[in-house]
Formats: structure tokens, C-alpha cells, sequence
């Protein structure tokens, strides 16, 4: 294989000039080049030709439902080949898709339903809902495991007869809303992202060219794509590239990964730490024939100092990136080198992807801008001292749909959007993150990052994970809480780890309780990372109960 130079040249000089396109316009590009390369492995194998054959005739059976340019259709699927079908579908047409988490609750999907007005619903959860509630739906389409008892929708096979042998519009404008992906906080109602095609289109290109993405590349992503970062850094990126997106349906588990990325010839995989830890804690892992896989991608959330290291040794991945990003900038803004050592992987989440040729001069070639702020006075705080980081750029959204109030808390009248998050840049560029802002707890008046002890913590030679959060304390203020999971547990392990922490960290960092726990009893979100907020009221009724 070439080298990452190489290929990152490659990449450029296929791509001189950035071209305003929408989701399907570039995929129809990619299929028009390579129609026989594999696209997309879901217990079998489709070709671009074959997933282009079902866009259209998925495209031109949308607007037989009544489906018209700037209308919001949900699609509440998981990775299979029918959420590809309908993502560039409703590209071609311009309509919008709106991407439901699949184990959303009733109350939730009600709610999107209801602000985003959606004519159509995509959907394979019947266990979990019905849709006569939902008035303003004009047709729901039931994938299986759904059985639709209630005769209230039309099966994928009938949706598709309809739009045989018809030839649906072709929608161009690249600037226009592709998707508003709805993301969740520790409070209130949930708030719609909306991000538009070239959006979309530039941030997968700077992780292609960052990553050097090759043609073809075999892609492991265990990740939901309804969330940004399996949808634009694995389903677009490799689009981008003539690439091939395998998936194996169900939980994950380590075994079935291993034999799936065996028996796919996976090159890379998309991943958080969670997983990654599993895959190697596998007992049979060198069992397994992993000699294709090259290169791994493991970010959300803080990674114990082992893995990394690990991950090149055990795994056999040269390449290793971790990266930092959210929605509202429609994905990854920062990433490592690939072949950065682990002590910057273990320390900082990446420095500003390089667009190529989707960067604007202004920007010295990169998507987006940053700056590292004062969130009491707005005013930039002096180099390699953390602040609140907000940013801007051609790959940054324009707020919440239909929520001007949360799109102005947000967003400034520069067009600044203020992240929430915390951190500074080294003189190297890269970002040390130290958590959100709401993360951030005071003990007597000092700041104590959860981020930061969470490193230093994961460096103890008996923890495999750990995660630690603030909870309140009537004498402090705040203290700290931290779950751990051992690496064989035992008494004496609890031990070390407190004088490990009593040792290494500052006498007001060490947390007040420690819980030694799974990291599977944690509460994670569908895409692997912890949720902090969900946890901190976990320590809150184990300190109740004087566990700890």
C-alpha cells in the first residue's frame, strides 16, 4: 500500500477543485466511476450500481407518497442498506432527512415528529410504538422486524414497486438543509442540528484527506450512522473514496467483531474506547487474522493509556487516530496524525483538520476556526490557558431547527458558536481537552476537570476504565466521583488505585468515592460513550445508600 503521503496526494489531486454538490450528486459521481466497486456489506454485498438502482427508484416512490423539496421525512433505521437508500433518496429530491435514534422513546420521536412536521417516517421499532398518534404523517414505511399488525404502513418491497420505472427530479443545490440530526443534552427538550449538504461533503473530505482514505477502502463501522460521526467520517468519507462500509447487525461483541473483521478484510474501524477496550481484553484475539487492517479510529470519550499502545501491538493497526468534534460542525474538527505516538493520543484530541481543497483561504486551508475564550467576559484567554472554545467556519451549522431561542444562546451575532466545551491548544496546535463546561466542578474554589483525572486515573496499571464526575457535597461545594473497572479486581486493586490517586494527583483532585464497577453497568448513549449526566445521578444514590 502506499504510503499516507501518498495517498493524501492522490486525494488532492483528484479532487483540485472544490465543487458544491448535494449527498446524492457525489454518490452518483462515485457510482458513475466505480459502479462495481462493493459499497456497503450487510450479510451480503451490494455494488455502487446496485445501491444507485435503489436510490432512484426509492427517490422517484418518495415523491409518489407526495414528497416534495424542503419536506422532512424521518428515518428512524439501523445500519442496513435501506438507510442508504433513503439518505441519498431524499438527497436527489431535496427533501430532508431527519435521523431518528432507533431506541428513541415515544415521547421523543413525538416530539421530532411534531417540530420537524414529517410527511414520512422510515421506521423498523413497531414493538415500541404505534403511529396513529402522530397525525401529521402522511405514510409510514415498516421495515422488518416490524410486523404491521395494525395495517398503518406500506412494506419496504411495495414502497419501492412504486417508484418502478419512474425517474424522479434531480434536486442541485448543495447549499441547501440535507439533514437535521437532533442531539440530546443533560436537560431539556432535544435540538435539532441542521446541516447542509456541502456541510456534510467538506468535513468527510478533511477526515479522507487527514486519514488518507484510499480507493476502496474496507471499512469497519460498528457505530449507528445516524449519528455525524459513522455517518460522515465512515458512510460519506467512503463515498468520497469508492469505498465499502461493513456492518454486522446487533450488539457488539467482541468475538463476532473479530471474525467479522476476519472474514470482511476490514482495513479500518470506526470506534470509541469502549469498544476498543473489549476487542482486547478478548481472550482469543490472536486467534483471529487481522493482517488487513491497517488503521483505527477510536474517539467520544477519554481512552486508557494501555489501549493505545495496545492497539498498534496487539491489534496490528499502524495507523491510529483519535478526534474531536460534535454535530453542530458536522462531525470531526480536529483529529491526531495518524502516526502520532501515545503520548499525544493519551493527552490531546487533535489539532484543526486541513480541508484540501474544501478549506477556504482565509482559514489557511482549514474548514473551521477556533478560539479559546472567557465565558464570563467573552474575551480570548492568553495561549495554553484553557476557556470555553468556540468556532466557526463553512462546516459550522446555523443553529437548532425551530429553536430560535436555543440558535441564540448559541450561535453570536459573528456567527461564533459557543460549544460548551473546555480546553486550550499546545504550542504544536493540538487541543487538550478538559471536558464540558457543566463538567467542570469547583472544590473550595479550585477547578478540578473530570477529563484530566480521568487521564491520570487510566494510567494506573490495575484500572482497565474509568470515568469520574462531580456531585455536590455540603461541605465542599463539589467532590469528586470515580467509577472504576478493575483489571482483575481485588481488595488489594481498590487499594491502589486510591494510593495511586492519594500519590499522583493534588490533594483537592482525589476523588471522595470510588466506585469499582463494569464499565458495561455504565450508562452509555447508542454510540458507546459514557453519559455523564445519567452517571452523576448513579454516584448520587450510591452515596445515599453509603456505597463507596
Amino acid at each position: 500500500m502506499r504510503s499516507l503521503e501518498e495517498r493524501r496526494k492522490a486525494l488532492k489531486k483528484a479532487h483540485p477543485v472544490w465543487e458544491t454538490m448535494t449527498l446524492y450528486q457525489r454518490f452518483f459521481k462515485t457510482e458513475e466511476a466505480c459502479p462495481d466497486h462493493v459499497c456497503f456489506v450487510d450479510g451480503q454485498e451490494y455494488s455502487y450500481r446496485q445501491i444507485g438502482r435503489m436510490v432512484r427508484q426509492a427517490a422517484a416512490a418518495l415523491e409518489r407518497l407526495g414528497v416534495s423539496p424542503g419536506d422532512c421525512v424521518a428515518v428512524m433505521l439501523g445500519n442496513r442498506v435501506e438507510f442508504l437508500a433513503i439518505t441519498f433518496a431524499l438527497a436527489k429530491i431535496g427533501a430532508v432527512k431527519v435521523p431518528v435514534n432507533k431506541s428513541a422513546g415515544a415521547e421523543e420521536l413525538a416530539y421530532i415528529l411534531e417540530q420537524t412536521k414529517a410527511k414520512v417516517l422510515a421506521a423498523e421499532a413497531s414493538e415500541h410504538h404505534t403511529w396513529k398518534e402522530y397525525e401529521g404523517l402522511s405514510h409510514v414505511i415498516c421495515l422488518p422486524p416490524w410486523e404491521d399488525r395494525e395495517g398503518q404502513g406500506i412494506s419496504w418491497d411495495a414502497f419501492l414497486a412504486l417508484g418502478e420505472g419512474r425517474e424522479s427530479r434531480l434536486w442541485e443545490d448543495g447549499l441547501s438543509l440535507s439533514d437535521i440530526i437532533y442531539t440530546s443534552g443533560s436537560t431539556g427538550k432535544p435540538k435539532g442540528v441542521m446541516l447542509t449538504h456541502d456541510m456534510l461533503l467538506r468535513s468527510a473530505y478533511a477526515s479522507c484527506i487527514n486519514r488518507g482514505y484510499e480507493e476502496g477502502r474496507r471499512i469497519y463501522v460498528p457505530l449507528p450512522l445516524f449519528h455525524v460521526y459513522g455517518y460522515v467520517e465512515g458512510l460519506l468519507a467512503s463515498v468520497i473514496v469508492a469505498g465499502c462500509i461493513l456492518v454486522k447487525r446487533g450488539k457488539f461483541q467482541a468475538e463476532t467483531a473479530l471474525q467479522f473483521m476476519q472474514d470482511q478484510k476490514a482495513n479500518d474501524i470506526l470506534s470509541v474506547p469502549f469498544m476498543m477496550m473489549k476487542l482486547l481484553q478478548c481472550p482469543t484475539l490472536e486467534a483471529y487474522d487481522l493482517s488487513s487492517l491497517y488503521a483505527v479510529y477510536c474517539s467520544a470519550s477519554v481512552c486508557p493509556k494501555w489501549v493505545w499502545s495496545q492497539l498498534r501491538t496487539r491489534l496490528g493497526a499502524e495507523e491510529v487516530v483519535t478526534g474531536y468534534g460534535m454535530t453542530e460542525v458536522a462531525g470531526a474538527s480536529m483529529q491526531t496524525d495518524p502516526y502520532d505516538g501515545t503520548e499525544i493520543l493519551e493527552g490531546r484530541v487533535g489539532k484543526i483538520l486541513e480541508g484540501g481543497c474544501a478549506g477556504e483561504a482565509k482559514l489557511h486551508g482549514a474548514i473551521i476556526e477556533y478560539r479559546v475564550i472567557d465565558g464570563a467576559t467573552g474575551l480570548d484567554m492568553p495561549p495554553k490557558e484553557y476557556g470555553e472554545l468556540i468556532c466557526r467556519g463553512p462546516v459550522v451549522t446555523q443553529g437548532y431547527y425551530q429553536f430560535a431561542e436555543a440558535t441564540a444562546n448559541a450561535v453570536d451575532a459573528q456567527g461564533w458558536l459557543h460549544t460548551g466545551d473546555v480546553g486550550y491548544f499546545d504550542e504544536n496546535g493540538y487541543l487538550r481537552y478538559l471536558g464540558r463546561c457543566n463538567d467542570i466542578y469547583k472544590i473550595n474554589g479550585e477547578n478540578v476537570s473530570p477529563q484530566f483525572l480521568d487521564r491520570v486515573i487510566s494510567k494506573c496499571e490495575a484500572v482497565s476504565a474509568v470515568e469520574t464526575v462531580g456531585v455536590p457535597d455540603e461541605e465542599l461545594g463539589w467532590v469528586g466521583a470515580a467509577f472504576v473497572e478493575l483489571k482483575d479486581p481485588s481488595l488489594d486493586a481498590e487499594r491502589q488505585v486510591k494510593e495511586y490517586c492519594r500519590e499522583t494527583l493534588a490533594a483537592f483532585q482525589v476523588p471522595k468515592y470510588f466506585f469499582f464497577t463494569e464499565s458495561s453497568t455504565w450508562p452509555h448513549t447508542s454510540t458507546g460513550k459514557v453519559q455523564k449526566f445519567k452517571l452523576r445521578e448513579l454516584a448520587k444514590k450510591r452515596m445515599e445508600d453509603g456505597d463507596g
